[in-house]
């Protein structure tokens, strides 16, 4: 009987042994994702502060007072929270939720409208951030993806209670997100001093039918964020705020003088 009584408790002993293990496991795991999170989304705070003070810095400073003193720097990690580089084994509305939320941290991070990290309509440069990349598991229609972006309602964060499309307040309409040969092939955005005449010319380009190709699986891409100043007619300044998604072979052929990647 005494035996009988010492297993059972012996058996007792190792399944709540056991459950604790699996107890501390799960929370380990929760723990982590949970500091990977917080880490992730501090990273991204940290990145819209930056082009925030750098902004604010060259559009009260001109030109010369600029090259004479030395700037803010950006620091923008790349970044996602609640995503990662390898988008895997989902559906595709759980791969487009993801992607749609590469596309709204980027605008949030990047500052959206406010970027000036390209500089002053009379000092501008092209600036290119990297706002994070990803992989995808399976193929994704960009038309789809477009019905989704227009649909879709953001439920937390930057953007809660917008579709994404309202959210992503772009400088072109949300397809040009997807059309990244729109910048290299655009002459208007490749001269040194693009200005009133410029900008003008390429609104009225916006109904040109835009390149758009499916996100294809197990390839590379790349989320960026491009910033170039205008000259306005009535000497204000016109910013060309614009999300790009890339493949990321392709990044080499974008007229970014200043291409700001930052891994960690």
């Amino acid at each position: 009987m005494k035996d009988i009584n010492k297993r059972a408790m012996a058996e007792s002993a190792l399944a709540l042994l056991i459950i604790a293990i699996i107890t501390m496991g799960v929370l380990g795991v929760f723990v982590y994702k949970y500091t990977e999170r917080q880490s992730c989304i501090q990273k991204v705070e940290l990145c819209k502060m930056s082009i925030t003070v750098v902004s604010a810095y060259k559009k009260a400073l001109g030109i010369d007072q600029v090259l004479s003193i030395v700037e803010p720097k950006i620091d923008c990690p790349i970044c996602v929270p609640d995503s990662s580089g390898n988008i895997k084994n989902k559906e595709e509305k759980e791969t487009m939720q993801e992607i749609a939320n590469h596309l709204r941290w980027c605008w949030y991070k990047t500052t959206g409208q406010n970027n000036l990290a390209g500089g002053t309509a009379e000092g501008q440069i092209q600036f290119c951030t990297v706002c994070s990349e990803f992989k995808t598991a399976q193929e994704i229609s960009i038309i789809n993806l477009l019905s989704f972006l227009r649909e879709k309602k953001i439920n937390t964060g930057p953007g809660a209670g917008e579709t994404y499309q309202q959210y992503l307040s772009t400088t072109l309409p949300i397809d040009k997100i997807f059309d990244y040969q729109f910048i290299i092939d655009n002459s208007l955005l490749a001269t040194s001093q693009p200005d009133s005449r410029a900008f003008s010319t390429l609104q009225t380009e916006l109904n040109k039918q835009s390149l758009l190709h499916n996100i294809l699986p197990n390839k590379q891409y790349q989320v960026i964020n491009y910033n170039l100043p205008f000259s306005a007619h009535d000497s204000s300044k016109v910013s060309f705020n614009q999300i790009f998604l890339v493949p990321t072979e392709d990044v080499v052929n974008l007229p970014c003088e200043i291409y700001h990647y930052q891994k960690e």
